[in-house]
């Protein structure tokens, strides 16, 4: 994997911030960059009061134009430091007026801009997207207070169930499981979704670099050496950030493997004192999806998007296109796969 480089000031500052996670990781980053044909533009700049960390990355070959963004896709990465959202949003727009006229800023946050600076920087914006983050509780039993009734019920009744159907939950050991791993979850974005999923190597590298030190866990169900379910968490400092989960649409739909494997990782947070679990961003269109994270716990908030030199992306995965990405259905898993990896560096 060719070395991407990252301010040196940017790692210094992250290693030093314990409110940062695995999305501002220098390691992380780097994966990313390379899957996603991008480059960093990480940066420490000063506040009135004191250094901030502005996440952004610069992408230069996507269908959708050049473009600084906080990150590709959905991921939605934090500030860090003394925060100050409009020193951060007029540092990209200067680095952006820099580049060249064709590039525009896509800026993710929490918070809507006041009035006067909407208009004096010429920012439009959408909220088509929600952020999802479960708090935790200081044990199991107070965490599942929360839960419906009828929720806790199907978790405990359906655990009683893995040993009988001889299936095993456990962390993935080796780049042949993910590989397994990646098949469901592809195989699953095809039928259910109907989208292209991240690349293979995407996950692989996560696997190679951070497995070995505790960073990431790929947890699976298992069922005669065949993986049915696998839910990947990435654990840094004390937020945990729950990523891609897929489940087979065959083989023990009915055990509902994946909320198996999600409850397994909370158990877990809980017992390392994890004060929080990311459960990723979602959106607003999917109420399924919503409705799943809020049986959780999960505290929605909206992610307003910010767009200077550039009318808003209004782009939902889950009305747009729907005739056309009714063909992949059809296509062969390998075949999905292999176009995955030449087309969605082309979506970031």
């Amino acid at each position: 994997m060719e070395k991407t480089l990252i301010d040196k000031k940017w790692i210094e500052f992250v290693n030093k911030d314990k409110t940062s996670d695995i999305l501002h990781d220098p390691k992380f980053i780097e994966i990313l960059c390379d899957v996603w044909k991008c480059s960093s533009f990480h940066k420490v700049i000063d506040t009135d009061k004191g250094k901030m960390g502005v996440p952004a990355y610069m992408v230069n070959k996507s269908f959708f134009g050049k473009k600084i963004t906080s990150q590709p896709f959905v991921a939605f990465p934090k500030l860090l430091g003394n925060i100050d959202e409009t020193k951060a949003i007029k540092h990209l727009i200067s680095k952006a007026r820099s580049l060249g006229k064709d590039w525009y800023v896509e800026y993710k946050s929490h918070n809507k801009f006041d009035q006067k600076i909407i208009e004096k920087l010429g920012i439009r914006t959408i909220c088509n997207y929600v952020d999802s983050t479960l708090f935790l509780s200081s044990s199991y039993e107070e965490q599942t207070k929360i839960y419906q009734k009828q929720f806790s019920k199907d978790i405990r009744r359906n655990l009683g169930k893995l040993e009988e159907k001889h299936i095993l939950i456990k962390s993935a050991e080796s780049e042949e499981e993910v590989k397994k791993f990646y098949n469901v979850l592809s195989r699953l974005y095809r039928d259910k979704h109907r989208i292209f999923c991240q690349p293979k190597n995407l996950f692989l590298n996560f696997f190679k670099i951070f497995n070995k030190i505790g960073i990431v866990d790929l947890l699976i169900a298992v069922h005669d050496k065949e993986i049915l379910a696998g839910t990947l968490i990435f654990k840094k400092n004390s937020s945990w950030d729950y990523s891609w989960g897929a489940a087979s649409l065959q083989k023990f739909r009915t055990l509902s493997l994946n909320t198996l494997l999600v409850d397994f990782a909370i158990r877990q947070a809980i017992s390392e004192n994890v004060k929080t679990i990311s459960f990723g961003t979602s959106s607003a269109a999917d109420k399924g999806l919503l409705m799943y994270k809020k049986h959780w716990g999960c505290v929605h908030k909206p992610i307003y998007y910010h767009y200077w030199n550039r009318e808003p992306n209004s782009l939902d995965i889950e009305t747009s296109y729907s005739e056309l990405r009714s063909l992949l259905k059809i296509t062969p898993l390998p075949i999905l796969q292999m176009f995955s990896k030449k087309i969605v560096p082309r979506l970031a």
